[in-house]
């Protein structure tokens, strides 16, 4: 039976936890442990990645009024607003 996704990252999860406090080498605790090193390897990375990645998904934006250059009024930025709600959508769309 093929194991699910979650069930896969949960069981590396354990593994880099558990390998923290064994006492060998990582190439040690694989052997021990009958799992390949290059995997090991492979996953830590992923892992850590992914715990990167989430902690920087949110950004916070900060919404203030556009100021008109009393020189080029035709020149005006958008609205902040608007700005943001499209950072928004653009954000989600690729999540």
């Amino acid at each position: 039976m093929k194991r699910s996704r979650q069930e896969v990252t949960r069981f590396w999860q354990q593994h880099m936890e558990a390998a923290k406090s064994f006492p060998g080498s990582v190439q040690k605790y694989c052997d021990t442990h009958e799992i390949q090193a290059s995997s090991f390897y492979n996953w830590r990375k992923r892992l850590l990645e992914a715990r990167n990645f989430e902690k920087a998904k949110f950004l916070p934006v900060v919404i203030s009024e556009a100021k008109q250059p009393a020189e080029h009024p035709q020149r005006a930025l958008p609205n902040a607003q608007w700005v943001a709600e499209v950072m928004l959508h653009l954000i989600r769309g690729l999540a």
